[in-house]
């Protein structure tokens, strides 16, 4: 187990987040036979931005809706994730070509290790990936991917609803991605991503593993 959240206590990076990707993972639930991911990023004209409270803008937020509404049923996903068996203990992630990129090996509980494995000569990842939970609450994840240490980080506790990636390096802790949706008993929303700082299949993949974490807790306290 990781120490409580040692990432918390860097200062953060001054280089504001500017993500170069946007996706929409369609919203799913544990009965689901998969998980599709549809690539937004050419339809969304006007700039990422926050609000005074450091969370995305509600005109942005809107126009990834506005797509998602006109194209959501009719565009093909860059991504799908499909289940090995009925539990979800084992799940493949598959491209545009129905190529596997990537697969996850799922824990008995929402506090256990996720491994996370890729193809020999994958060029998303070249070791396998070890997803750790890192504080008390065990909602926030931590992973290294060539060295570098990387945390998703869960900003809304109670609805789990809102995430954000950091990448800490240099001793300071730099944000990388953000995921969020609307609160709903199902789980998928709007995921944008810096490439530059993370690879969108390590991306996409580390927080469809959050998501399914946040539903492996909601049926553990039922």
């Amino acid at each position: 187990m990781v120490e409580e959240d040692k990432a918390s206590d860097l200062p953060a990076s001054s280089t504001p987040f500017r993500p170069t990707k946007i996706f929409w993972i369609v919203p799913h639930n544990s009965f689901s036979s998969g998980v599709k991911v549809l690539d937004l990023t050419k339809d969304i004209e006007i700039p990422y931005a926050v609000d005074e409270s450091d969370q995305p803008t509600q005109q942005y937020i809107d126009a990834i809706k506005d797509v998602v509404q006109r194209e959501g049923k009719h565009r093909p996903p860059c991504y799908t994730f499909v289940k090995t068996n009925f539990t979800g203990m084992h799940v493949l992630m598959r491209n545009a070509s129905d190529e596997q990129v990537a697969d996850w090996q799922f824990g008995l509980w929402s506090t256990s290790s996720t491994k996370l494995q890729f193809p020999p000569e994958s060029e998303h990842c070249s070791h396998q990936i070890i997803m750790t939970p890192t504080s008390i609450w065990r909602q926030n994840e931590a992973f290294v991917v060539d060295s570098c240490p990387y945390q998703w980080c869960v900003e809304a506790i109670w609805k789990g609803n809102r995430f954000r990636l950091d990448r800490n390096y240099g001793g300071q802790q730099k944000e990388v991605g953000r995921f969020w949706q609307s609160w709903s008993w199902q789980t998928g929303g709007a995921l944008v991503l810096d490439t530059e700082e993370i690879d969108e299949v390590v991306g996409i993949l580390t927080m469809v593993v959050m998501l399914k974490k946040r539903r492996h807790r909601e049926m553990e306290r039922s």
